[in-house]
C-alpha cells in the first residue's frame, strides 16, 4: 500500500522532483497531450474500432466524480484510483481496461489519478497521459483537482490502490482496498475479486443488487 498525508506527498513529489513538482493547481487546468513513449506495466494492441477513440483526461474533484457516477445510474460503475508512483496500481490497471472491453454497454469504467504534485507539471501530465495511452484507456479518465489529502478525506480512505464499485442503483456496492487479513499479501485483484462482483451486479436489476 502507498502511505498518505505528509509521507505520501513527500514521497510522490520527490519521485517527480525532476518534473517540476511544486505549488498548487485548480480543476480548470487543461490536460496535456503526449506521445506513446513510456513503458507500461502491461498493455494490449488496439482493435480497429479503437483507433478512432481518444485517450484523454479531465481535472475533477472527488465530489465532481461522484456527480458523474450519478449520471450513469442504471449501469454498474467502476472507479480505479491510482498514481504513477504506485507500482501495485500500475500493475492492476490493465484489469480495468479488460473489464471495460468485456462489459461494454453495461459497465462504465473510470480512472482517477491522485498524483500529489501541485501545480502539475507538463512533464507529469505527459507521463499520466502516456501511461493511459499505453493501456488503451478509452474510458473516462480523471485527475484529482485537489491535493491527495483532500481526496482521502472526502472518500474516507487512506491509501491506494483503491477500486470503487457502484451498482445499477448508484449506491456503492464495494470498496476494494489492500486489506492484509482479507486478501493476503497479494492484495485484491480484478480477476479474483472485482470482475466476479461486477458480473453479478450486471445481472442484478437496478435497485435490487
Amino acid at each position: 500500500m502507498i502511505p498518505t498525508k505528509a509521507a505520501f506527498t513527500v514521497a510522490t513529489c520527490l519521485t517527480m522532483l525532476a518534473s517540476g513538482c511544486s505549488g498548487g493547481r485548480t480543476a480548470s487546468q487543461p490536460g496535456g497531450s503526449a506521445t506513446d513513449s513510456v513503458p507500461a506495466a502491461g498493455h494490449r494492441e488496439k482493435t480497429i474500432d479503437e483507433q478512432s477513440l481518444k485517450v484523454e483526461f479531465e481535472y475533477k474533484s472527488w465530489t465532481e466524480v461522484q456527480a458523474r457516477v450519478a449520471e450513469h445510474r442504471g449501469k454498474v460503475v467502476v472507479i480505479d484510483v491510482w498514481s504513477t508512483s504506485c507500482l501495485p496500481c500500475l500493475e492492476k490497471f490493465l484489469g480495468l481496461v479488460e473489464l471495460h472491453d468485456s462489459h461494454r454497454g453495461d459497465v462504465v469504467c473510470m480512472s482517477y489519478n491522485v498524483d500529489d504534485c501541485v501545480p502539475m507539471s507538463k512533464e507529469l501530465q505527459t507521463r499520466i497521459l502516456e501511461f493511459l495511452k499505453k493501456q488503451n484507456a478509452t474510458f473516462e479518465n480523471f485527475v484529482c483537482s485537489d491535493s491527495s489529502d483532500a481526496f482521502y478525506e472526502a472518500s474516507k480512505t487512506f491509501s491506494i490502490p483503491l477500486i470503487f464499485v457502484y451498482g445499477r442503483d448508484g449506491a456503492l456496492a464495494e470498496l476494494f482496498k489492500d486489506d492484509l487479513k482479507k486478501y493476503g499479501r497479494e492484495g485484491f485483484g480484478y480477476d479474483k475479486h472485482v470482475a466476479p462482483l461486477v458480473a453479478a451486479l450486471v445481472e442484478a436489476p437496478a435497485g435490487g443488487n
